[in-house]
């Protein structure tokens, strides 16, 4: 009886631990995120049941939250937009260093954020149950040093609709970013 009663009272600590995001923040951060202007980047994606409206969605969504519940200085996601479009980049893939100091320094932000979303799963195995699991993988970027002083990995499987999943993605994302900092 006890130990039916453990167990059932530990299953749920259990799952969060197995499904808690992989998280990193520099010290450098930490100090800057009042003091300094972040851009988002047009989030990649890969993978059978993502599109390029979905990442533009959940880098809009983490855009949004990044500022509301960062209280952090964002770029417009529209001047991002338009200035990777006279640029001819469609996402941050395969990008320089120099191309990202100019987008930093026509954006007028210290920090880049470049998110990649993937889909762990194939079209079959999606028929199959209509299972969706998704990973988000965000880093901010020292556009100066180049460094990355964070990163934030988390991945999430549903029968939800997709975008309800990346929501959930964004959101667990910017609570862990919001603890560390």
């Amino acid at each position: 009886m006890k130990f039916t009663l453990y167990l059932i009272l530990c299953i749920p600590l259990l799952h969060f631990c197995v499904s808690s995001p992989k998280l990193h923040v520099e010290k450098s951060l930490k100090t800057a995120i009042e003091d300094t202007t972040f851009a988002v980047i047009n989030f990649d994606y890969n993978g059978a049941q993502l599109s390029s409206a979905n990442a533009n969605n959940a880098a809009d969504q983490f855009a949004s939250e990044f500022y509301i519940q960062m209280k952090a200085k964002v770029v417009d996601r529209n001047i991002v937009r338009e200035l990777l479009r006279k640029m001819e980049l469609s996402s941050a893939k395969r990008l320089s260093s120099a191309q990202i100091q100019k987008i930093a320094s026509d954006l007028n932000a210290r920090y880049l954020i470049f998110g990649t979303l993937v889909s762990l799963r194939t079209m079959e195995e999606y028929y199959d149950d209509n299972k969706v699991e998704i990973k988000l993988t965000i880093r901010i970027i020292d556009s100066m040093t180049g460094e990355v002083v964070a990163m934030v990995q988390n991945q999430k499987s549903s029968k939800e609709n997709v975008n309800i999943l990346i929501q959930s993605l964004v959101n667990d994302a910017i609570f862990f970013l919001n603890r560390e900092v």
